[in-house]
């Protein structure tokens, strides 16, 4: 629900942002408020607390950058069981025609469950944000399959999402070199499904008392659908935290 300027494909968060032109007609996707599913299986153990600061760029074949940033906090309750607030800033990068704002903003609280030990978990969350085409609501679920070691923790996951403008407005999409208003349309009910593949290096063990942490870095994968337009989008993420 954001909004640029440029062709096809804002990026995974981009389309977060809104915007994509799909078989050259432009289109505004609701954006989902949690773009970036990138995480091992493993949740937090009880009491213990994470902060999580993470970053990415993603588009679609073609198309602007979308820049991204992430900040979450953490919290383990036992039994697997681990909740976490999150906030995520995005801005479409291109020119827009029309002076359109790039910046998406949302938040979202999550959960997760470990299924079977540190290897398999479930994630769900439910979240909300602004952009130039209004405000949205959007729920998210997730499968987590990982590898849990102290060394080096490959994972993989399946998501999907939900997102539903709230009282959407037109969004002026013209690219520059075209005359303001040439592309004027309003988010639609967006729905998206993809997977993700990436890998966690652990600093410090976290079976141990103390700080610890981990660096996770790979690629996201969304393919998302709205009346009857539907585009895919990749891009890489990395994000680092500290548990306490």
């Amino acid at each position: 629900m954001v909004t640029s300027t440029l062709r096809s494909g804002t990026s995974l968060l981009a389309c977060s942002a809104a915007l994509s032109l799909c078989a050259c007609a432009y289109e505004v996707y609701s954006p989902p408020a949690h773009p970036v599913p990138l995480e091992a299986p493993r949740a937090l153990a009880q009491g213990d607390a994470a902060v999580r600061i993470g970053g990415g760029a993603t588009s679609a074949v073609f198309g602007p950058a979308l820049l991204a940033g992430t900040a979450s906090v953490h919290r383990g309750f036992g039994d697997g069981v681990e909740a976490s607030l999150e906030g995520t800033v995005a801005r479409v990068q291109g020119d827009s025609a029309a002076g359109t704002s790039p910046f998406i903003i949302a938040a979202r609280a999550g959960g997760k469950l470990e299924l079977y030990g540190h290897h398999l978990a479930a994630t769900a969350g439910l979240g909300g944000g602004d952009s130039a085409g209004g405000a949205f609501v959007s729920p998210d679920v997730g499968l987590v399959l990982g590898y849990d070691n102290r060394y080096v923790v490959p994972f993989f996951s399946l998501h999907g999402m939900g997102s539903v403008p709230v009282a959407p407005k037109k969004v002026d999409v013209t690219m520059a070199g075209d005359p303001p208003g040439t592309h004027v349309d309003s988010p639609k009910t967006t729905w998206g499904a993809g997977g993700s593949a990436g890998v966690r290096a652990p600093l410090g063990d976290p079976d141990q008392a103390g700080v610890h942490g981990g660096i996770t870095a790979g690629l996201v994968l969304w393919h998302l659908d709205s009346d009857g337009h539907d585009e895919d989008f990749l891009g890489p993420s990395l994000s680092a935290d500290v548990v306490f």
